[in-house]
C-alpha cells in the first residue's frame, strides 16, 4: 500500500490543508496557529465557524507557563493530550503530572464555601498540567455541595487557579463552577481554554462564558460541538507558541 509515511510531513501536510482551506483571517495572527491546532483535533475546518475568543490567549497563556504555573484540566483525557516536551522547563504532564491527592503535591488553601481540606502546593517552577477529578477528596465535596465531580474538583484548586491556565474539554459543570468563582473574585487565572462538549449544558456553558463579565482571556467553541482532543489541541498550540512541532 501507498502511503504517506513520515509523521513530519504529515503534520505539515495537514496544517497546509488546513490553512488553505479554513477561513482563518478572520483571527489575529497570534490566535491563528491555536484555532489551526484545534481543526486539526477534529478534522473540521467549519469549526472556524464556532469559534469565539476573548483577549490574547496564546500571549496570556506563555505568560503563565514562563511563570511556571499549572494548567489545571477538567478531565484526564485533556491531561494526557497535553504533549510533556512541548512545556517550558521540564513541565510535566501525562504520567509523569500529578492527578489526585497522592502526588498532587499541596495546593495553596483558601478556604471557599466553609469548604475544610488539607492542601498541598503546586510547583512554582515548572508548569505541571493536573486534574483533581479522581482526587480522593472530590466525591465527598461533590456529595456535600449538591454537584457533580467535575465541578466539585474546582475547589481543591485553591489558590493555585490564579494566574494558572484551566483547560476544559469535557464537562460543562467545570466551565459553569469557573465562571461563577471568577465572577465572585474567588479566582483570577491567565487564560481558559474551554471546548465542553455534548448535549446537556455544553452550548449553555460556553454561551455563559461569552456573555459573562469574564475578562480573563479564553477560547472557546460556541454550539454542542467540542471535546478533549480539541482542548489539548489548543493547549498544545500555546505551549509551542505558535510553531507546528
Amino acid at each position: 500500500m501507498d502511503y504517506l509515511r513520515d509523521p513530519k510531513a504529515i503534520y505539515e501536510m495537514s496544517f497546509k490543508i488546513i490553512e488553505k482551506e479554513a477561513a482563518l483571517d478572520q483571527y489575529p495572527p497570534s490566535l491563528r496557529p491555536v484555532v489551526v491546532r484545534m481543526i486539526h483535533a477534529c478534522g473540521m475546518v467549519d469549526l472556524t465557524e464556532d469559534i469565539a475568543f476573548c483577549g490574547d490567549v496564546m500571549a496570556a497563556g506563555q505568560a503563565a507557563l514562563a511563570a511556571g504555573k499549572p494548567i489545571l484540566c477538567d478531565c484526564e483525557m485533556v491531561r494526557s493530550g497535553i504533549t510533556k516536551r512541548f512545556l517550558p522547563r521540564g513541565g510535566a504532564s501525562s504520567d509523569d503530572a500529578p492527578s489526585g491527592t497522592s502526588a498532587a503535591g499541596q495546593l495553596f488553601a483558601r478556604p471557599r464555601g466553609g469548604v475544610e481540606r488539607s492542601e498541598t502546593a503546586v510547583s512554582a517552577k515548572t508548569s505541571q498540567a493536573q486534574c483533581y477529578l479522581n482526587d480522593e477528596r472530590t466525591p465527598t465535596l461533590a456529595k456535600e455541595l449538591g454537584t457533580t465531580r467535575s465541578a466539585a474538583q474546582v475547589e481543591l484548586w485553591g489558590d493555585a487557579a490564579d494566574g494558572a491556565i484551566i483547560v476544559i474539554g469535557n464537562a460543562p459543570t467545570t466551565l459553569f463552577k469557573v465562571i461563577e468563582m471568577v465572577e465572585a473574585g474567588h479566582m483570577q487565572p491567565a487564560a481558559i481554554i474551554a471546548t465542553p462538549v455534548g448535549f446537556v449544558g455544553a452550548a449553555e456553558s460556553k454561551d455563559a462564558l461569552t456573555q459573562s463579565r469574564v475578562s480573563v482571556p479564553y477560547i472557546t467553541v460556541t454550539g454542542r460541538r467540542g471535546g478533549s482532543a480539541m482542548a489539548s489541541a489548543a493547549m498544545n498550540a500555546i505551549a509551542l507558541g505558535g510553531q507546528h512541532s
